[in-house]
């Protein structure tokens, strides 16, 4: 431990120049991101006008009689798709569809453009992987795969998505592809029309196009990803760590491709247009930060999320992602994000970090800074978030005049000495989330209005959720909202419950007459992931 204040004062001004150092990315990046992303692949030979096609499938928007769904062939088709059918799908001409205008807004977008590019970078890395192995055969089909197309299903509603659906054009014919996804472009909430017109349907391609190269990765293994909450997903709400972590890595790279096309809406609108409220707070720290606060609406307060909160956030996750990938100490970020993928199927970002650190040992000192230092170090310990807020709140006196400069510095080096030393133990023992505990979840079956059994509501909550969505299912249930209240004052304090199910954590806090009717009341049973 350091004594001298000039020590202290010396070792603080170091400290937080080498968390910047780290940290800060280029305000805006003129040039295409492959470029930084993925800079040995700039010769990949990737056509934009070849590399979309517009597709119906043979089962409702082309109205046909012909076969609708197929059997997926044996062999390595059947490895790059999470299904056993597909359907047939045709390509379909723009001008009898109504579809000039978004194939060639498409068709035409430079970050649609760099997108496209980035996928097929993906795939030719998982192709070297494939041949790394010794796999040749699976090597000769991938070689085939990398290039082939992106599908674009511009019938039906609901917006743009990323589906796993897989299909076959040229189904039996002497050129055949197979897709294992394809991105759907829709009217949702906003008419595609007026995001061509705004210029926000190239975000929503990213965005997408992003989850089919995780898709990419995962196939099969897609299933450790499944995510358990029901209560909805955005940037500052707590979700599921494995939404978080999906959404997240989608959001980074909706920003990512942001910083090249400039939004032309206002806040205002972003849910209109499905677009992510990171793309709006990405170059901004101090709404960033709401991301690990408890009540990120309302007066700031310095409380931060517990542990497992904060990994289940994804707007949280989506500034890991965004920047690790624009930071300049990591060299080729998402060539080894895909290789992270492929290789070692982490199913939440704490594992992808571990998983990461395994494969590139030399970029454990930046990754864990951006980790640690973007969550406060409270995915580590549980005094850090104690710690942060008498150092938050001293600032907040000592701008109001409420304490004197000494007395604030005091408290401030307090917290700096401590999370360097959280930072020299995790360089020693990689326990970078010692202070993220079990999930706990527990499904409850919500009655339905008309008391009919079948039409119950199944509803998922974890006893790491915030407050009020706890103190509206467990008052219902009988349980005080003092009683929920002290629950989540013992949870806060240790930061990691001791126990193995949700079930188990409530009779220990509540007791077991209380737990017993509250799952009777919802019909509630534990879940195991």
């Amino acid at each position: 431990m350091i004594k001298s204040k000039n020590k202290i004062k010396i070792f603080t001004v170091l400290s937080v120049l080498f968390s910047l150092a780290l940290l800060v990315s280029e305000p805006l990046y003129a040039k295409a991101p492959t470029t930084f992303l993925a800079p040995g692949y700039q010769s990949i030979n990737t056509d934009v006008q070849k590399s979309l096609i517009p597709a119906g499938f043979l089962i409702n928007e082309l109205k046909t009689d012909e076969n609708k769904i197929v059997e997926v062939k044996p062999g390595f088709d059947q490895l790059e798709t999470r299904y056993k059918s597909a359907f047939v799908s045709v390509a379909v001409e723009p001008q009898r569809y109504n579809l000039t205008d978004m194939v060639d807004y498409l068709k035409n977008s430079e970050v649609v453009a760099d997108s496209v590019k980035l996928r097929h970078i993906a795939r030719m890395k998982k192709l070297e992987l494939i041949n790394a192995s010794g796999d040749t055969q699976y090597g000769e089909y991938y070689k085939k795969y990398v290039m082939t197309p992106i599908l674009i299903c511009p019938f039906g509603s609901g917006g743009c998505a990323m589906s796993h659906s897989s299909s076959y054009m040229g189904y039996k014919s002497n050129i055949e592809y197979f897709f294992n996804s394809y991105i759907k472009i829709t009217d949702g909430i906003a008419k595609v029309a007026d995001r061509i017109k705004n210029d926000t349907l190239c975000l929503g391609f990213a965005h997408e196009n992003a989850h089919a190269m995780m898709l990419d990765m995962y196939l099969k293994d897609w299933r450790l990803l499944r995510s358990v909450s029901t209560s909805g997903h955005d940037g500052p709400i707590v979700s599921d760590r494995h939404m978080a972590y999906t959404e997240g890595w989608a959001e980074a790279f909706e920003a990512i491709y942001g910083q090249l096309n400039p939004l032309l809406l206002k806040e205002s609108e972003r849910e209109k247009y499905a677009i992510s409220e990171f793309q709006f707070t990405r170059q901004d720290p101090v709404r960033r930060d709401r991301y690990i606060w408890q009540n990120y609406k309302g007066k700031k307060s310095g409380i931060l999320k517990n542990g497992l909160q904060l990994i289940s956030t994804e707007g949280a996750v989506a500034g890991l992602f965004f920047d690790i990938m624009t930071s300049r100490k990591i060299e080729s970020p998402f060539l080894k994000s895909i290789t992270v993928m492929y290789k070692y199927k982490p199913s939440d970002f704490i594992q992808f970090i571990k998983c990461w650190v395994k494969e590139f040992g030399a970029d454990k000192q930046v990754l864990y800074r951006i980790l640690l230092e973007e969550t406060r170090y409270v995915t580590m310990s549980n005094e850090a978030r104690k710690l942060y807020y008498d150092y938050y709140q001293a600032g907040v006196k000592f701008k109001q005049g409420k304490l004197d400069k000494n007395a604030s510095e005091l408290i401030r080096n307090k917290w700096l000495t401590f999370k360097e030393e959280l930072f020299k133990k995790a360089m020693q023992s990689d326990n970078i989330d010692s202070n993220i505990g079990p999930d706990l979840w527990i499904n409850l079956k919500i009655p339905s209005k008309d008391n009919k059994p079948d039409r119950d509501e199944n509803i998922n909550i974890s006893l790491f959720e915030p407050e009020n969505w706890l103190l509206n299912k467990f008052e219902a249930a009988g349980i005080t909202e003092a009683e929920v209240l002290e629950f989540i004052k013992a949870r806060e304090a240790v930061g990691v419950l001791p126990y193995k199910t949700a079930t188990e954590a409530l009779e220990a806090i509540l007791g077991a007459e209380k737990t017993a009717a509250f799952k009777a009341k919802y019909k509630a049973s534990d879940m195991t992931e």
